[in-house]
């Protein structure tokens, strides 16, 4: 059987520097997120459990989505 498998990224960042004449500030910004989707025969998992290896697929589909944002001023 097929095993597809779709994964994207995107990462984004912003860097922002001034100077305050009394100081320098600097921020710091980044967002990534990540989908990941994949289907996959688990018959051989399924006949650790049974002893028997069925003869049809067994498909078993997972979808991730992760996410992070982080910012930092000093």
């Amino acid at each position: 059987m097929p095993e597809p498998i779709s994964d994207t990224v995107h990462v984004y960042s912003l860097k922002i520097s001034a100077n305050l004449g009394f100081a320098d500030l600097t921020s710091a910004t980044a967002y990534w997120d990540r989908q990941e989707s994949q289907t996959q025969d688990a018959s051989e998992s399924t006949s650790l459990f049974t002893d028997v290896i069925p003869y049809v697929a067994a498909p078993w589909s997972e979808t991730d989505l992760t996410q992070q944002f982080s910012r930092r001023s000093a």
